[in-house]
């Protein structure tokens, strides 16, 4: 019957690829039928859209390092409140190596302008910076926000402000003649808005992490750079205003490696 012909039916596929072409020739064999041969040709360049046509926005992650421009007057921000007579840049000043940026990117495409030199790269994610402090007895409390100094010192104590963000970047092709792997300069903005910050201390085993928004602007808006070097992706951004809506001004920056699709 048809149905036990198809059961015994078999598929045998051989591929040919050549630098223009991809020759694939197939034939569909039974018990009771001779072999029926189908050829198909395609150019290589083709398939390759094709396949990229299957995932059209890519993603990617970053791996870097947050930092700050601390600019504040700390003897304006002892009289507003924001801060502990005694506290000044040293107490707030970073652990370089420890003061971590992470950016996940769940969108992270381009799309071209000027074919093979000039593309517009746009993206969406969320940007985590975790700002790790140097001294070990300063403590931010919340509602009002305030710094202050502690007597007993922590293991570890950090800020950490975490947003959505949206990249937009006008992406320059250094090397066009390069299939793969050019070397590319982008430049452009970013928008993001804050929906999580925490204040977190360790010591002796015991974690206490306070959540708030610690008066951080809920909006921010920052210039940001990527540097191609073939194979490896190097990013960075600069806030367009300080971190904070109270006296301290501190500018944020981030730098370090990307890696997308």
């Amino acid at each position: 019957t048809a149905a036990q012909s198809d059961s015994t039916r078999t598929e045998q596929v051989d591929t040919m690829i050549t630098p223009k072409w991809i020759i694939t020739i197939q034939r569909n064999t039974t018990r009771s039928e001779k072999d029926n041969a189908g050829c198909r040709i395609q150019d290589r360049k083709d398939h390759t859209a094709q396949k990229k046509n299957k995932h059209p926005y890519g993603g990617g992650i970053d791996f870097g390092w947050s930092n700050f421009i601390d600019n504040t007057n700390y003897t304006q921000a002892v009289l507003s409140g924001d801060v502990a007579s005694g506290i000044g840049a040293s107490d707030l000043k970073l652990k370089l190596g420890a003061s971590r940026n992470i950016n996940i990117w769940f969108v992270m495409d381009d799309a071209p302008l000027i074919k093979k030199v000039l593309r517009v790269q746009y993206g969406f994610g969320i940007e985590l910076n975790n700002y790790f402090l140097d001294s070990r007895n300063v403590y931010i409390a919340k509602n009002p926000t305030y710094v202050y100094a502690t007597t007993t010192p922590y293991k570890k104590a950090k800020l950490a402000a975490d947003y959505f963000s949206i990249p937009l970047l006008l992406k320059l092709n250094l090397t066009p003649h390069r299939k793969e792997n050019p070397f590319t300069i982008a430049g452009g903005v970013s928008g993001g808005f804050l929906y999580s910050a925490r204040f977190k201390t360790k010591n002796s085993g015991d974690i206490s992490k306070i959540r708030s928004d610690f008066d951080l602007e809920r909006f921010k808006f920052s210039y940001v750079g990527e540097l191609g070097l073939g194979p490896i992706k190097l990013y960075g951004s600069y806030a367009m205003k300080d971190m904070f809506k109270n006296d301290l001004n501190m500018t944020p920056y981030t730098v370090g490696f990307r890696f997308v699709d």
